[in-house]
């Protein structure tokens, strides 16, 4: 049967972890006690799940690798055109300039907001900041580094002009880990300097007014709102931890069972972090099933990481890294927020996790080769 079905049918680490949670989004859907509109969740998931079983399986060469670079790139370039009629007043100074550009607005769904906007655009800028630093040190002509520099500064343009925290956290994120990885020696003292400098700030300015300030968006109101949203995910949890209460049945079910008091009714459309939201929609063996595939994922570039940089391969050592970057702030951005999961923008951090299981094959796959 595996050679009948050729490269699909090859074996991928994460095999049973992924198995598992495709089982439990199945019960997750035939438990729900509305299957309109888990039914209406399920497209976006069930795209990532396709790509990452895709990514995982694709006999890669080093020219679909950097197809997948360039995809990723150019998808970040994509939201950047529609991020600003999605988040942007209809008054800008954008539209006043470009007025065709606001008349997009209406044909975007009203998930396609700021959050979900910085959330994927963080994702992806990574990949940006690694295929121009991977420019530089090629010694490309003046043409392609400006260009390159262009389309990463993009992107993180439209997360400076966002008020998303989540979204400062999770570039910040993944931008210290890929300062980590390029240049270690610098690292070593960039980054504490970083931790050094926001322990002082954080302790002058006091650590309660931060954390208000972080968790203060359109649907909570600071950190009491936020922790009153995890209670009732909690909850929820305790009380369908097999199963799950079904995807995208967060905010029904807490309006109906567990109601707010301090978010108006109808305003607060998941958990506003990103495991609790996977456990409150898939049950605590998809909680777990998931945790095993973002770990996997995250050794996989690891190890891709290290094993392209002993093999002198540059490129593949950024793209690894850019992985391991974008990783790390979904996952800091996940503390806070849940826009990996269960919207419009799911889609992209399969990609990603689909890509550091492909880059640790392909490694390993060179290794045998050259040994």
């Amino acid at each position: 049967m595996r050679k009948r079905l050729g490269w699909m049918g090859q074996r991928s680490p994460g095999d049973l972890a992924f198995a598992l949670l495709a089982v439990m989004v199945t019960v997750s859907g035939l438990v729900s006690p509305l299957p309109s509109r888990s039914l209406a969740a399920l497209p976006p998931l069930l795209a990532g799940l396709v790509l990452y079983f895709l990514l995982t399986r694709w006999p890669f060469t080093v020219t679909h690798l950097h197809w997948v670079w360039w995809g990723l790139i150019l998808a970040s370039l994509a939201i950047c055109l529609l991020a600003p009629p999605a988040t942007f007043p209809p008054d800008h100074m954008l539209f006043r300039w470009f007025p065709l550009w606001a008349r997009l607005r209406p044909y975007l769904p009203d998930t396609f907001n700021e959050n979900v906007v910085s959330g994927a655009l963080a994702v992806l800028l990574p990949f940006g900041v690694a295929r121009g630093v991977q420019s530089w040190r090629a010694g490309s002509g003046w043409g392609p580094k400006v260009l390159l520099a262009v389309m990463a500064a993009i992107p993180l343009g439209f997360l400076a002009m966002s008020t998303s925290r989540g979204g400062y956290l999770a570039t910040a994120a993944a931008l210290l880990i890929l300062l980590g990885l390029l240049w270690p020696q610098l690292s070593r003292w960039v980054i504490p300097a970083v931790m050094i400098v926001a322990l002082v700030a954080g302790t002058y300015i006091g650590w309660g007014a931060i954390a208000d300030a972080l968790m203060t968006g359109q649907a909570t109101s600071g950190l009491d709102g936020r922790v009153e949203i995890w209670s009732r995910a909690l909850m929820i949890i305790a009380d369908f931890p097999f199963t799950g209460a079904g995807l995208g049945c967060f905010e029904p079910i807490v309006a109906t069972l567990y109601p707010l008091f301090l978010a108006p009714q109808g305003t607060v459309a998941h958990a506003h972090n990103l495991f609790l939201q996977v456990a409150v929609d898939v049950g605590l063996p998809g909680l777990v099933a998931y945790l095993a595939l973002l770990g996997l994922s995250f050794y996989a570039g690891g190890v891709a990481y290290r094993a392209f940089r002993s093999q002198g391969r540059r490129e593949l050592a950024l793209l690894s890294a850019a992985c391991l970057g974008s990783l790390g702030g979904m996952c800091v951005q996940g503390l806070i927020d849940a826009v990996a999961w269960g919207n419009k923008g799911a889609t992209l951090p399969w990609a990603v996790l689909g890509l550091s299981v492909a880059l640790y094959r392909f490694s390993q796959e060179e290794a045998k080769v050259n040994s």
